[in-house]
């Protein structure tokens, strides 16, 4: 028996502490008890608290976090022997340690930035062998072909501008050290593919790099080339022994020296060499740029050695004490027992989902894979199956693996599509578990609709899996909850919507009843403005009307008169006619 996270033991502290707690919180509820109750209910109080039920849970509680320690530290039995097969290249890195290197165009400088993009390169590399090569006026080799990149840091964090005491950039030397280098691992059985990366800044002061370049490609050596730098140029800081500045480089004139990045030769050497040129940007050297280079190169198995791995038993532990914790949550409050029991019902479909065996191949990348799985290992697993993937990339086994070292990263974005494609396999076992995972997938997204049909389609390939039925009845659970308080959500911003038009009409109201007292003095201005106008309109109609009688008064007075003399005359014929008359 062994511990895989031993540090977790610590925890195992939190245990007399929480006991102390508990001691001391019993104490002080029983002396406020004594207090507040009359002392003949005391009796009573304390057959109701029932001392042998408060002990059990205090043990209970205490057992079950102790035995929730032990699964965290992870303990592990039974050991199992893997042989682990190095598949790789051979990768000679050549960086320029000149006085150039020193200028300030990338942060701190070209040389300390390219150290530190190179220790992350080392840290993605998986069985390639690695070795460094120092040079200036003359090349050295600072560190040989090794795969122990713990110890490939060390040599390169020791380069500095003082390795080399020759002045000057001698890409040729650095290329004639690699391809000695790389002879001599080609007659002790090296890799089959092999690549030389230059790292300066491209001013070749001495030697024909690009013919050295030329000859390592005819052996089947790639060779890549890194300018770090600027065109424009950066002068050149001086340091004492002590690190102290004491300024910038000059020439014979007293001119300060300018260092430029020469692209031209860098793109050529590479052209020569097969490889490509990778010039520095964004602060950066470059560097990672290589990543996706290096993984299109072939390799081979070389260097097997065997590894014992040992099998995690965490649920032995885990599953006895959440048990505890849910027994102590029964014997206390119905606060903490909802609280507990919430818990524990959260952790066994993890448990549940850690404890579901993923299915093994006959192949070592993948054996040991799932042993880097089993560590926690995520990173590492998923980059021994992408090693596998170039003998197995038709198994949905292999799909499967790799989709549940993504869930367990915590990317299930990244997982589902390969258990997608897991589901492809005619094994009736493998597509349960497939549709397993992808449902605890969309579990841990809070997706639980979804979820329930991925554990009802596992059900129907292999019915009566318990594991997928609790989770099933877990996932119907919080949907259920989930809908509840969405429908508790729809509710509130009903109501508040309600409220809001209610004030809002109430708004509208008063400002109706502000604005109509208004409304009837401009109505009352109006009319005053009105009738004045009617009053002169009405004037003037009658000042016309009694005009128009005037002149039609005068003029039935101008026509009445010749009327009259008219009538007169008349009369007065009349009057001699009838004279006539008598007279006869």
């Amino acid at each position: 028996m062994k511990f895989g996270d031993p540090r977790m033991l610590w925890l195992l502290v939190l245990v007399p502490v929480l006991l102390a707690a508990t001691l001391v919180y019993e104490r002080v509820r029983r002396r406020r008890w004594e207090r507040a109750s009359d002392a003949r209910m005391l009796p009573a109080h304390e057959r109701e608290l029932s001392r042998p039920k408060r002990i059990t849970r205090t043990v209970t509680w205490l057992a079950g976090v102790a035995l929730c320690v032990l699964a965290l530290a992870r303990p592990q039995y039974g050991a199992s022997t893997v042989k682990q097969t190095r598949r790789g290249l051979d990768l000679v890195i050549a960086i320029d340690t000149s006085k150039s290197m020193l200028a300030k165009d990338l942060q701190p400088d070209r040389l300390s930035r390219s150290k530190l993009e190179l220790s992350a390169l080392l840290d993605q590399l998986r069985g390639d062998r690695v070795a460094f090569i120092a040079f200036a006026g003359q090349a050295f080799i600072q560190c040989p072909l090794t795969s122990d990149y713990s110890a490939a840091k060390v040599f390169l964090r020791a380069l500095d501008t003082k390795t080399i005491p020759r002045g000057g950039t001698a890409i040729a030397e650095a290329l004639k050290a690699a391809d000695g280098l790389l002879d001599e691992a080609r007659t002790r059985g090296g890799a089959k593919s092999q690549v030389v990366v230059v790292i300066t800044d491209g001013e070749d002061h001495e030697g024909d790099a690009i013919a050295q370049a030329k000859a390592l490609r005819e052996k089947g050596v790639a060779v890549f080339t890194i300018g770090v730098g600027s065109a424009a140029g950066e002068p050149i800081p001086m340091y004492s022994e002590r690190g102290d500045f004491l300024g910038y480089m000059k020439d014979a004139s007293g001119n300060t020296v300018l260092t430029r990045l020469n692209e031209a030769i860098l793109k050529d050497i590479a052209q020569a060499g097969g490889g490509r040129y990778v010039a520095s940007s964004g602060g950066s050297t470059g560097v990672e740029q290589l990543v996706g280079d290096l993984a299109g190169f072939e390799r081979e198995e070389k260097e097997a050695k065997f590894k014992v791995v040992y099998a995690d038993r965490f649920q032995w532990v885990l599953v006895p004490g959440a048990l505890l914790l849910l027994f102590a949550a029964l014997l206390s409050s119905k606060r903490r027992r909802a609280g507990l029991a919430l818990f524990v019902m959260l952790a066994l479909p993890q448990t549940a989902f850690a404890a579901m065996p993923w299915p093994t191949l006959q192949n070592s990348d993948v054996k040991e894979g799932n042993a880097l799985l089993g560590d926690g290992k995520h990173d590492e697993a998923l980059t021994a199956y992408e090693r596998a993937k170039q003998e197995l990339s038709h198994r949905a086994e292999l799909w499967l693996n790799q989709g549940m070292a993504h869930l367990k990263k915590g990317s299930p974005k990244d997982a589902e599509p390969l258990l997608e494609r897991a589901l492809l396999s005619e094994d009736k076992q493998l597509r349960a578990r497939a549709h397993f995972l992808l449902g605890n997938a969309a579990f841990d997204g809070k997706d639980f609709s979804k979820a329930i049909q991925s554990y009802k389609k596992s059900l129907k390939e292999v019915p009566g899996a318990k594991d997928v039925q609790y989770n099933l009845e877990l996932a119907q659970r919080m949907l259920k909850k989930q809908e509840e308080e969405q429908k508790k959500q729809d509710e509130q911003q009903k109501k508040d919507q309600k409220e809001q038009d209610q004030k809002d009409e109430k708004k509208d109201e008063q400002k109706d009843q502000k604005d109509e007292p208004k409304d009837q003095k401009d109505k009352q201005d109006q009319k005053d403005q009105k009738q004045p106008q009617q009053e002169r309109s009405q004037q003037e109609k009658q000042s016309e009307q009694e005009k128009s009688r005037m002149q039609l008064l005068d003029a039935l007075q101008a026509e009445e008169k010749p009327m009259r003399f008219d009538l007169f005359k008349a009369q007065q014929q009349k009057r001699k006619e009838r004279k006539v008359e008598k007279d006869w």
